[in-house]
């Protein structure tokens, strides 16, 4: 665990199923056709969540919930690392995982 001693918590995007108007469904769906909500949330490494953001079209992209989320105050502490997927891009703070695939 010394190589991930700046690890604080664990920050990603999730799709959920979503009541929404029919006039707004086809900016909630995916490829199999379910009407999703994409959910931003950041939680500790006991699992404690610290931020959660909901609302978001199923096709909203991870990186644009995570910039708005910041644009209305959501922050890190100091130097934490937090693994995420390549959806948020190469930024300070994040463990991306490579695919070499």
């Amino acid at each position: 665990m010394s190589a991930f001693s700046g690890v604080q918590g664990g920050i990603n995007c999730t799709h959920i199923l979503a009541l929404v108007p029919a006039s707004q469904k086809g900016a909630y769906h995916n490829q199999k056709g379910d009407i999703l909500q994409n959910i931003l949330a950041d939680c500790s490494l006991v699992m404690y969540f610290f931020y959660v953001c909901t609302g978001w079209e199923g096709l909203a992209h991870d990186a644009r919930i995570f910039e708005n989320a910041k644009w209305k105050g959501f922050s890190r502490e100091g130097n934490a690392i937090y693994p995420g997927d390549p959806g948020y891009g190469l930024r300070r703070g994040f463990l991306i995982a490579y695919d070499t695939v």
